[in-house]
């Protein structure tokens, strides 16, 4: 039963957060914007949408929706038993934050980082964060763009 959480959730969320944590050069006195990605397919939707000011990332939104089969379990209980402690883990961080909100037949993930406020080096023990690169220049929205796109994502417009 755990083994598609391996293969699947971890792999995700060790994805999602190698993209997070992809370092950027100094930003600039740009506005902040943002842009959208999903990435679709039977065993989760992906969307993380950034905001940005020039190649900074300033803030990020992800929101996985998964149904419980992905995980190998058939309800909303099971899936708790797996991800709540995972969750836990995330919890008590300025700056970040991850909930769950678990549906009939699919749970949906949201993670935020507000990369103004969010200690890098204080959730660096978190399973499942990496870090590629120097990220105390910050988070490169380039760098990250051209993973997702590399990885199945597209832009939404």
């Amino acid at each position: 039963m755990k083994q598609p959480i391996k293969k699947g959730f971890f792999s995700l969320l060790f994805f999602v957060l190698l993209v997070l944590f992809t370092a950027c050069s100094p930003g600039s006195d740009a506005k902040p914007q943002s842009k959208t990605f999903i990435n679709e397919s039977p065993e989760m939707t992906t969307e993380m949408i950034y905001t940005y000011e020039g190649d900074k990332v300033i803030h990020q939104k992800t929101t996985n929706t998964m149904p419980y089969s992905s995980l190998g379990v058939t309800t909303q209980e099971e899936a708790k038993a797996i991800l709540d402690p995972i969750v836990e883990q995330y919890q008590g961080y300025e700056g970040l934050t991850e909930t769950i909100d678990y549906q009939e037949n699919q749970f949906i993930e949201v993670v935020e980082v507000d990369y103004l406020v969010v200690d890098i080096e204080a959730i660096r023990n978190i399973p499942g964060m990496t870090f590629e690169g120097d990220v105390s220049n910050g988070i490169s929205l380039k760098r990250s763009e051209e993973m997702l796109l590399e990885n199945g994502f597209i832009e939404k417009e």
